[in-house]
């Protein structure tokens, strides 16, 4: 029989209890860092929060200018064949916009090949 193992029957050694000292401050530096953790996120929460506020912000400003335009449109005399001539016009470059990425990517797929 090897001299470190226990006779048969008998339980192991029992592990001596943590030294409560030492684990003091492994919990004190585990709160700070969870406390830290806690910061940056909320930091992160209040930036990504201003940032769809302002993204907000813009989008409610392009709504109230389009429509601003739209409405200078109807007043200049135009009526509304001057509005329907600034979406036919809006129309086209977007198909025009359209042909070009399509053109590109077609052009991307053949460089690829």
């Amino acid at each position: 029989m090897d001299p470190g193992t226990p006779p048969v029957g008998s339980s192991p050694p029992r592990t001596p209890p943590p030294d409560l000292a030492m684990i003091a401050p492994l919990e004190q530096a585990a709160d700070v860092e969870l406390a830290d953790y806690g910061e940056d996120l909320r930091a992160r929460a209040e930036r990504l929060t201003a940032d769809l506020r302002a993204m907000g912000n813009a989008r409610d400003v392009a709504i109230h200018e389009q429509s601003r335009a739209e409405a200078q449109l109807i007043r200049s005399g135009h009526g509304f064949q001057g509005l329907e001539r600034h979406y036919n016009l809006i129309a086209g470059e977007r198909e025009d916009l359209c042909a070009e990425v399509h053109a590109l990517r077609k052009a991307n797929e053949e460089a690829s090949r």
